[in-house]
């Protein structure tokens, strides 16, 4: 099973280390967003389940972004040109359109749809909804109502699974809590917690970046009642430095490192 060295390696080094069981361990973007040693490319359908399926890997984030027909296909940048063999934006494409586009790696990973990802084999497991709300291309917010029926009726039938939306939008946080989902609010940084909870945003978590939070900010949320989660972490000193604030959860872009050091 991959990664039994790694968890064996662990395991040997537990004796020397905290006490970070309660902190759950979450795949960036899949096995990884822009680090060198990721097997597959971030938000692909391989990276997505080399991660779920790698033992100690609580779930994964991704980014999740809406087709001009109303599809949510998994793709981090605004646009298309950079990563992969087409252009423009995804909320501009049809699905008809975005079935052949892929990566320009090794792989050549194609782009997939949220509702194409076999969550039948994701019992118990978490998914991290990054919801990329604008259309770049246009330079407006997408079509609110539409992503929220699509996601729900994905939830709905994979009732196995346990979806978390993420989103830096006052507006979308409402919008999806409204419709029954949990939801997590990116903040810069703890100076913002005071006037979110002054405008009516009563999330259950939040995530932070980790160079932007301590661990008595981590402390004082979770005094709050709310689950919190911290990103941008991929080395080992990061990833030791991540738990030892003792989040409920890190967002890592190298899962094989944060076994280790949590263990």
């Amino acid at each position: 099973m991959r990664f039994k060295l790694i968890i064996l390696i662990a395991l040997l080094f537990s004796c020397r280390k905290g006490n970070y069981s309660s902190v759950t361990i979450f795949g960036h973007a899949g096995n990884g967003l822009t680090i060198q040693n990721s097997i597959y490319h971030d938000n692909s359908l391989e990276s997505i389940q080399f991660a779920l399926e790698t033992e100690g890997v609580f779930g994964v984030e991704i980014d999740v972004q809406l087709s001009k027909d109303g599809d949510l296909w998994l793709f981090h940048d605004s646009q298309l040109d950079n990563e992969t063999n087409s252009t423009g934006c995804i909320s501009e494409k049809l699905s008809e359109e975005l079935i052949d586009v892929h990566y320009r790696t090794i792989n050549k990973e194609r782009l997939v749809r949220l509702k194409d990802i076999p969550l039948n084999s994701c019992a118990g497991k978490t998914l991290l909804i990054d919801m990329k709300y604008l259309n770049d291309c246009a330079g407006e917010d997408i079509n609110v109502p539409v992503f929220i029926d699509e996601i729900e009726s994905i939830a709905t039938n994979n009732p196995q699974v346990n979806f978390i939306i993420l989103s830096k939008s006052k507006y979308w946080v409402s919008a999806f809590q409204n419709a029954g989902f949990e939801v997590y609010f990116e903040m810069e940084n703890l100076s913002e917690y005071e006037s979110l909870i002054n405008s009516g945003i009563h999330c259950e978590g939040f995530i932070l970046k980790s160079s932007s939070c301590t661990a008595e900010d981590v402390a004082f949320l979770q005094q709050n009642d709310k689950k919190v989660i911290i990103f941008d972490i991929r080395a080992p000193k990061p990833i030791r430095q991540a738990l030892k604030k003792l989040p409920d959860g890190i967002i890592t872009d190298d899962i094989g490192a944060a076994l280790i050091e949590k263990h």
